[in-house]
């Protein structure tokens, strides 16, 4: 019942920027919707660069949403995410494959039942500033 508000994010989706960067997403329900699975995965100029899996899921013991992706480089990251009006705000940090120690927020808008935006803003990587990243629309490509 607690991620209910995020069941908009069940279904297929693609962002394609036009330049040969594809990122494709399916999230579905796990059995008896406790957590969300998302695989994706990132291809550029149709050659595979990135998978990977995150787990959305209800944490009674800190009382919010929070998340854990692992991905194919061996890098992996943990979320808390707060709702902001109808967005979502996810606080993210990570361990690089390397090593290296990061953190982000992610800000996912729904526009309507078939897009999304999503931006990337306050990046550190071991101490050095990243600039942001702009939002981009993601749009549903099959099942709900």
């Amino acid at each position: 019942q607690q991620l209910k508000p995020l069941e908009w994010m069940i279904g297929d989706w693609v962002d394609q920027d036009g330049n040969g960067n594809t990122i494709k997403t399916n999230c579905k329900w796990t059995r008896n919707q406790n957590f969300i699975i998302r695989a994706f995965s990132a291809t550029q100029a149709d050659r595979l660069e990135i998978t990977g899996m995150q787990f959305v899921g209800w944490d009674p013991y800190k009382n919010q949403i929070r998340s854990w992706v692992f991905d194919s480089d061996g890098g992996f990251a943990e979320a808390v995410w707060k709702p902001k009006g109808q967005n979502w705000i996810v606080n993210t940090t990570a361990t690089l494959p390397g090593g290296k120690r990061a953190s982000s927020t992610t800000i996912l808008r729904p526009v309507d039942e078939n897009s999304f935006g999503w931006q990337k803003t306050d990046r550190v990587v071991d101490g050095e500033i990243l600039p942001n990243i702009d939002e981009v629309i993601i749009v549903r490509t099959g099942r709900k």
